[in-house]
């Protein structure tokens, strides 16, 4: 039995060899240009094309033929980076990946449009004869694996010991330090593009003797190779290696229980992936100095004349448009409401899910099961097929706890590649090759005849997403979707206005899941039978993606435009039929695809966006304007604290506060106390870790010691619950939510952290007044004036000022401010002064300022501590500070002959 398992793991170290060759492309791409690349296995499957097409169509010697394949591919990985991603280095990281599934959709779509899905075989080059070392296994396997191992050394090498290596360190570090000392960082990236995307074609090329070749084969090895790399961190090539040969060997053991459990060796990526984000918080390294710009927000708000014009347009053509016409729009309807699911997810959420369509066929087996199995009614089954689909969406988000962006969207793609291939290939389970059998279902009294009545199912499913679009528009208008998109913006920021972020990432994802489910559910049961193992899979989830964001995957009138992309719907599957014959709806993909990557090169907003704009341009033009905003506090009314929103007496005490990275201490034993009332000031020299104690009292880094609110401990709390506790910060950066107004900012931070807000969240709401206190606050910071602007709209002052507000507007009893008054002028400081004073003043909050306007300080604060290298040097009243040695000393230095400190009778003012 033991030699089985084996024999078994050996034959898998093909399949390790495949994954080592990919693993070490992925990461040399993601070291260089901090690019995910899920178009890697589809470049792998074009070096075995063109190696097919030389070695065996046209004869060409077998090391000329594989020469040739690499170098071809890695001219088409450089033009990816120049023509692609180059374009797009500022972008969102989630904008970069949609842009390579773009580009893995178009490999592929011209594979199959060139070889039709044929198989093809390939004969084994390698020396391929069997031993017998107690057990029977091809000797190509160590060839292969081999190859990878010397692969590995040799990268390892030449990243740590050449010049270009360590200048693509320095470049994954700090493009600019790059750039400064004479290395272009586009000449890095563009050269090692084309080196992993050579060996990506090399992987292909010596795995398909032993996988055979067609259009879908190699694509989907990335989700393996994605796995290993994980395990590396994206920077390591021995790890990288060492996780595939574990994970190949471990597939081809289990391969034994296949007919068991089918699909299991599939699975087998994603516990790989977990295991990753379990033991390593941050299983990607982050590249700080890019800039991540997402797709525009919408704003929610549903014009009721457009709407009923679209609805009658569609009612009229169920009615009256041909039967082809009539079914390819209940497509495109469908579609749109998967689409709609990815809008709250990805678009208010920020967070990219590959898995949707998995979902979708959650959703659809439920239901199928229920009505065929268990013969419910139709009704009813839809209504727990979406409420399953959206408890799924639960284990999906899961991860999403511990990370976000390219990690998440990796998750989210094996999540989805195990469902489908532990789950939908199950005959057992999905109804196998035949799948469920339907027959006319009666809703509501109502007969859904899909094949009999196609009219009537296709407003049937307009009518579902009506509802959709009524519910996905509400969420965005709604306290949690307020929510959402702090967390999109800014997870730091969402939790310091008390959002609690783990709890909005999996009411996103149960939401959107819920809806993909009734996507899910409507395909389903538009035909006589569902078969889960077609249209639910990983290229369908990748596919919406993109569609999404073509027709604006952060707004509610995106899936709209999005819909009409798909295959087989209104208008571009109609027109595809019947000018393609049987390659109508792949030319419809490979036209979709190469649309999305210009939307993202050209307008990354999608077509919702300028639409909007131009619809908005007609009707002030033809109707009436929208009126002023009224200024939500009376302007002859004084700017004082509303009665009963002066804070308590209260105390913030910190004992023996210290911090550690790793084996660095950032903080040593540090006691302060703030009193409401008062503000303490708290300066040092740079790196003397007055943010981190910040982040310390906040809960955003792990410290040890106390930290006391009102003599009650709150240093075991999370940061969003010690911000709902009192406990409010800003932030250097300022991280506001520039997508959104300033109104919405505020109201943000005003909302009422309760969980009935995602109860509530899919029904309408009036519109609530801002809370007295948040009125005040408005004109006490004189933004009355541009409540309906976006903070990046504004100038550096006034998003200062809106920063300080939107704290402010949570109502806390201690306000930590971190370096407000950097890049003020004399005059906005002075303001900014008198406005920390009358915070601590009239409202009774307790400041703890940390600024290096030294004058700033002393000149409001009534206490000052000073820090040195994470320890406290000095504390006492402003007159005290300026004439402490010690102060002085930390930061003016001392005299190299007298040890005094130099210029003592100036320092410190």
């Amino acid at each position: 039995m033991m030699g089985q398992y084996v024999q078994l793991a050996i034959l898998g170290l093909g399949s390790s060899a495949a994954y080592a060759l990919l693993a070490l492309g992925l990461v040399l791409i993601y070291r260089a240009s901090g690019v995910l690349n899920f178009s890697h296995g589809a470049l792998a499957m074009a070096g075995a094309y063109f190696f097919y097409e030389t070695h065996i169509q046209h004869r060409w010697p077998y090391g000329l033929a594989m020469a040739f394949s690499v170098a071809a591919v890695a001219v088409i990985g450089a033009l990816i980076y120049m023509l692609i991603m180059r374009p797009l280095r500022n972008a969102a990281a989630l904008v970069r990946i949609i842009a390579t599934l773009g580009v893995l959709v178009i490999i592929q779509s011209i594979a199959t449009l060139r070889y039709s899905g044929t198989v093809i075989n390939i004969p084994q080059q390698l020396p391929a004869q069997v031993v017998d070392w107690g057990v029977k296994f091809s000797i190509d396997r160590f060839w292969l694996i081999g190859i990878a191992a010397v692969g590995t050394v040799l990268l390892h090498l030449f990243a740590n010991h050449t010049r270009f290596g360590l200048a693509t360190r320095g470049v994954a570090e700090n493009q600019r330090t790059a750039a400064s000392v004479g290395w272009s960082p586009d000449l890095v990236a563009t050269v090692n593009w084309a080196i992993g995307a050579g060996l990506a074609a090399l992987a292909g090329i010596l795995v398909i003797p032993i996988s055979t070749l067609s259009s879908t084969s190699l694509t989907w090895l990335v989700v393996p190779a994605l796995a290993v790399c994980l395990l590396g961190r994206f920077s390591s090539f021995p790890l990288a290696f060492l996780g595939a040969v574990a994970l190949g060997m471990a597939q081809g053991a289990v391969t034994k229980w296949q007919g068991a459990v089918p699909g299991l060796a599939d699975a087998l990526p994603l516990v790989v992936i977990l295991f990753a984000l379990i033991i390593r918080r941050q299983a990607i390294p982050q590249r700080g100095e890019l800039v991540h710009r997402l797709p525009s927000l919408g704003l929610g708000r549903v014009n009721p004349f457009v709407v009923i014009g679209l609805l009658v347009i569609a009612v009229i053509g169920s009615l009256y448009l041909p039967v082809e016409w009539v079914v390819a729009l209940g497509v495109s309807i469908i579609a749109a409401v998967i689409m709609l699911s990815l809008v709250v997810v990805t678009g208010y959420a920020g967070q990219l899910s590959l898995g949707q369509y998995a979902l979708a066929g959650m959703g659809a087996l439920i239901s199928a099961q229920l009505v065929t199995s268990l013969h419910w009614s139709f009704a009813p089954a839809i209504v727990v097929g979406v409420l399953g689909a959206g408890v799924c969406g639960l284990i999906f988000g899961a991860p999403s706890l511990r990370s976000r962006g390219a990690a998440l969207a990796i998750v989210t793609l094996g999540l989805g590649v195990a469902v489908q291939s532990l789950i939908f290939t199950n005959s057992k389970i999905a109804g196998g090759q035949f799948g469920f059998s339907i027959d006319v279902q009666n809703f509501l009294g109502l007969e859904i005849d899909p094949l009999g009545s196609p009219r009537t199912y296709t407003l049937f499913v307009l009518g579902w997403f009506a509802i959709a679009v009524w519910f996905v528009s509400n969420l965005r208008r709604s306290r949690a979707g307020r929510r959402l998109i702090a967390l999109r913006a800014n997870e730091r920021a969402a939790a310091s206005l008390g959002v609690n972020v783990s709890a909005a990432k999996l009411y996103a994802f149960s939401v959107s899941a819920a809806l993909a489910g009734l996507g899910g559910i409507l395909f389903a049961f538009s035909s006589a039978s569902i078969l889960l193992t077609q249209g639910y899979d990983s290229l369908a989830s990748v596919s919406v993606v993109m569609q999404s964001v073509v027709g604006g995957i952060a707004h509610v009138s995106g899936p709209v435009f999005g819909g009409q992309l798909v295959s087989g719907g209104l208008p571009g599957g109609v027109i595809a039929n019947h000018v393609g014959a049987t390659n109508g709806p792949q030319w419809l993909v490979l036209i979709g695809a190469v649309l999305v990557l210009l939307t993202l090169l050209l307008n990354p907003d999608g077509i919702a966006a300028p639409m909007k704009a131009t619809l908005r341009r007609l009707a002030g033009k033809i109707g009436r304007r929208r009126p002023a905003r009224p200024v939500l506090v009376p302007a002859d009314r004084s700017p004082a604290v509303p009665e009963g929103e002066r804070r308590p007496d209260s105390s913030l005490r910190l004992n023996g506060l210290s911090v550690r990275f790793g084996g660095v201490r950032a903080l040593n034993g540090i006691d302060l106390e703030v009193r409401s009332g008062e503000v303490v000031g708290l300066i040092g020299p740079n790196g003397s870790g007055k943010t981190t104690l910040i982040d310390g009292v906040t809960g955003y880094v792990k410290a040890s010691g106390t930290v006391e609110l009102a003599a009650v401990r709150v240093d075991q709390l999370t940061a969003h619950r010690r911000a709902r506790a009192g406990i409010t910060r800003s932030f250097q950066s300022l991280e506001l939510f520039d997508d959104i107004t300033v109104e919405e900012n505020l109201r943000a931070a005003a909302d009422k952290q309760d969980g009935w807000a995602y109860a509530t969240a899919l029904f309408p709401a009036r519109a609530q007044a801002m809370p007295a206190a948040v009125g005040t606050v408005v004109e006490t910071f004189q933004l009355a004036g541009v409540l309906d602007k976006q903070p990046k709209e504004l100038s550096y002052g006034q998003r200062r000022l809106v920063a300080i507000a939107r704290a402010v507007a949570t109502a806390p009893a201690f306000l930590l401010l971190d370096e407000p008054a950097a890049g003020l002028g004399a005059t906005e400081t002075a303001e900014l002064s008198d406005l920390v004073i009358r915070l601590a003043k009239e409202w009774n909050i307790g400041v703890l300022l940390i600024e290096h306007d030294i004058s700033m300080v002393l000149g409001i604060c009534d206490r000052v501590s000073v820090l040195e290298f994470g320890e406290k040097i000095a504390e006492g009243t402003a007159a005290e500070i300026r004439k402490d040695p010690r102060v002085i000393a930390a930061y003016l230095g001392t005299s190299a002959e007298t040890g005094e400190p130099e210029d003592a009778a100036v320092a410190l003012g």
